[in-house]
């Protein structure tokens, strides 16, 4: 396909002609609304433990996680409270100070990518205040990559029978209190029985459930090798013999091998199995270890309509246990990522060269239970729209299916499957690319009318190539050489700006015109590799040479001492900054098969106005409380509030100048001149009579005063403010 080269397209923009106004109106809002001060974190743990008396956590066991919901810990520094109810913070066999090792070393900061930031970029710091109480300090450091969550390892030696729970207490941070998050159910037994995970089944099946765990808590609790191990189902649900039994014994324990599916049967009374130790060839191996025991190749049966989850009782010589092994529905389908989230880059192909897409992870479809999905109907996948389907692939098991290709190069994936054997599954691989100026996660919607649900999935993240810092700059009509102020162009990936290409800044106002005079520099050239070559301008867009690409880190340019001019007139209205070109954006095309969005970022950032906007400034004049650097106070005179003309200078942005011989003050305010003088009530401006005050200018203190109100009334754009409670008199302009 023959690639275009393509420029921003400026000039025809729609204005934002009231983003003024509505920025006035949410500001005045933010500063009336009621603050609130709650803290928007979720907190849990990644693992609930079965354990005996007095056992002991281990790193990579179970993990508080906190995860920053609302962004509202950002990067501020965070103090909380880890409180442990039947357990206390202890490393098996480790003094105080290798538990805080052990926690801070294992702490993971977790980025909103899904990947793990390097140890010590963020800071952290966790004290033991006491055996069951730790203090963290953390902050996190986003300079890159947002972090999403913290991990912090729960390191403990539990306590007695029931849960063993942890606690978060926010002491001076956005995080969340929780409160009795169960990490662990402690067993009072010599055994505990876990399961390697939860199945789905569902009826006139027989499936094969996880693999069970039997771990002693103390050496020798099974020391009689005749005792029976039973496990009991629920009522409507049996045991099937339909393959041998893996059994593997270790530590303490001894014995590996098959228990026959013959003798499988024998074990097998309905909803029991219940079976010696010796049958099972298990042996005591070593009196001072702990032993474990690991049983495969169980399967459970049902056909009643009794749908929900399935407990497993465990008794006999291990300590009694209830938990749940399997889901048993009527149907069920599965729609999973397998593999690594993708990062697209927003504008780009992988390859421009030979146009390829970025390759997502594989999207599985499938059956836990046969005949959940009705075969011959169609499954549509579909990707956001600013996601175009590049190349897609696919692999099948007990189905065949028709795919529709109209879908390719567009944002969804059609086919029709037919059942072929038993449960269907699909494999889906695409390749895609995203359009300039998406941003955020790419949610993938598999649904139709074979499948029991609509499901959600998410593939991978847009990332835009580079992020822009500037400040809104006012451009006002009839002022020529007008500052821009510095524009700030950097990486979100490294590579992002693509070597050979012009990267474009275009103001998009009409008749706007760049000055020569700037200063254009890749500020971490040494360290990211990014080059520049030539950098020129034309008419409202300036161009940057693209001559090597970044290689280590994200690249910085910083574009310094811009000024503009307009040659004609435009409506006063807020305009775009634009960047494009194709160092950023090589997937867009007029009137292509792909995209036709140019920008990869853009902003009202240029406001059109008839006269600069001022600062508004205000000061408060408090009656008898001398003022900071005067060393004087305002009073009241005949009822009159006079204050120090002095103290208004700030305020007015302006400098006062006193004439000893005519004993006048004089001062320039709006281009206007005004004169003062001791004993007089008239207030000159330019030189002729402009307010007359209802008394005169006195000197106290060696400051010359004035009456407050008739300030504001000689000036007119100043207004003034009486608080009779606080006697406090406002200027403010």
């Amino acid at each position: 396909m023959a690639r275009q080269q393509t420029r921003i397209k400026g000039g025809n923009k729609l204005m934002r002609k009231n983003i003024a106004l509505m920025l006035a109106l949410v500001m005045l809002f933010t500063m009336i609304a009621p603050m609130s001060a709650s803290a928007a974190s979720s907190n849990r743990v990644t693992n609930v433990l079965t354990m005996g008396e007095d056992e002991y956590t281990t790193v990579n066991d179970t993990y508080l996680v906190i995860q920053d919901d609302e962004g509202d810990i950002g990067s501020n520094s965070q103090r909380i409270q880890l409180t442990l109810d039947n357990a206390e913070w202890k490393l098996d066999g480790g003094t105080d100070a290798a538990l805080i090792s052990a926690l801070t070393t294992n702490t993971i900061f977790r980025l909103d990518d899904g990947t793990d930031q390097a140890a010590g970029t963020s800071t952290l710091e966790i004290t033991r205040q006491t055996s069951t109480r730790l203090e963290v300090n953390f902050e996190f450091d986003n300079s890159g990559p947002d972090v999403a969550e913290i991990r912090i390892p729960i390191l403990a030696q539990v306590k007695d029978e029931g849960d063993a729970t942890i606690t978060v207490n926010r002491l001076q941070s956005a995080v969340s209190r929780s409160t009795d998050l169960v990490f662990a159910t402690v067993i009072d037994g010599d055994t505990v029985t876990t399961v390697d995970g939860t199945i789905t089944f569902g009826p006139d099946k027989a499936e094969e459930i996880e693999a069970i765990v039997i771990d002693e808590t103390v050496p020798n609790a099974l020391d009689d090798m005749s005792k029976m191990i039973e496990f009991k189902l629920p009522r409507d649900f049996e045991w099937s013999a339909e393959d041998d039994l893996t059994v593997t014994a270790t530590g303490g324990l001894a014995g590996s091998g098959t228990f026959v599916q013959a003798s499988v049967e024998d074990a097998i009374q309905g909803r029991d199995f219940k079976v010696s130790l010796a049958d099972l060839g298990i042996s005591s191996a070593n009196s001072n270890e702990t032993g474990t025991i690991v049983i495969e190749g169980l399967y459970i049966y049902s056909d009643s309509d009794r749908f929900g989850d399935v407990d497993l009782t465990v008794d006999g010589v291990l300590s009694e246990q209830t938990f749940k092994i399997a889901e048993y529905k009527d149907f069920s389908l599965s729609v999973d990522v397998d593999g690594d989230l993708a990062e697209v880059i927003a504008g780009q192909w992988e390859n421009a060269g030979e146009e390829t897409g970025f390759e997502l992870p594989t999207i599985v479809i499938e059956e836990n239970i046969e005949d959940s999905w009705v075969s011959g109907r169609k499954v549509t996948v579909d990707f956001p729209d600013w996601i175009k389907i590049v190349e897609s692939d696919e692999s099948v098991d007990n189905m065949n299916v028709v795919v529709n290709e109209d879908g390719v190069e567009d944002n969804t994936y059609e086919f029709t499957p037919t059942r072929d054997g038993g449960a269907m599954e699909i494999e889906l691989d695409f390749d895609v690319i995203a359009e300039a100026g998406a941003e955020g996660d790419i949610e993938v919607v598999v649904s139709g009318r074979g499948l029991d649900d609509e499901y959600t999935v998410v593939v991978g993240t847009v990332v835009p190539p580079v992020s822009v810092d500037m400040e809104m700059v006012e451009i006002v009509i009839g002022d020529s050489a007008q500052p821009v102020g510095d524009i700030t162009i950097t990486e979100n990936v490294v590579g992002a700006l693509k070597d050979g290409e012009l990267l474009e800044i275009a103001f998009d106002i009409p008749g706007l015109r760049i000055h020569s005079g700037y200063d254009v520099e890749v500020v971490n050239e040494e360290d990211s590799g990014l080059e520049i070559d030539d950098v020129d301008h034309d008419g409202n867009t300036l161009e940057i040479e693209i001559d090597r690409e970044s290689d280590d880190e994200e690249g910085v340019i910083v574009i310094s001492g811009l000024q503009v001019s307009l040659a004609r007139t435009p409506a006063t209205a807020d305009y775009d900054v634009i960047v494009g070109g194709l160092a950023v954006v090589n997937n867009a095309e007029e009137d292509g098969d792909w995209f036709e969005e140019f920008a990869a970022w853009e902003a009202p950032m240029l406001r059109v106005v008839t006269d600069r906007t001022r600062e508004v400034r205000s000061i408060d004049f408090v009656i008898g409380q001398e003022i900071p650097g005067l060393n004087v106070a305002p009073f009241i005179q005949d009822g009159r509030t006079m204050v120090p003309l002095r103290a208004m200078e700030d305020l007015l942005d302006t400098e006062l100048r006193w004439n000893p011989t005519s004993r006048t003050v004089s001062f320039r305010y709006n281009d206007d001149a005004y004169v003062v003088a001791i004993g007089e009530q008239m207030i000159k401006m330019n030189g002729a009579d402009w307010h007359e005050m209802d008394t005169v200018a006195i000197i106290s203190q060696d400051r010359t005063y004035l009456p407050a109100s008739q300030v504001a009334d000689a000036l007119g754009d100043v207004s003034y403010s009486w608080d009779e409670i606080t006697r406090t008199a406002t200027f403010t302009r």
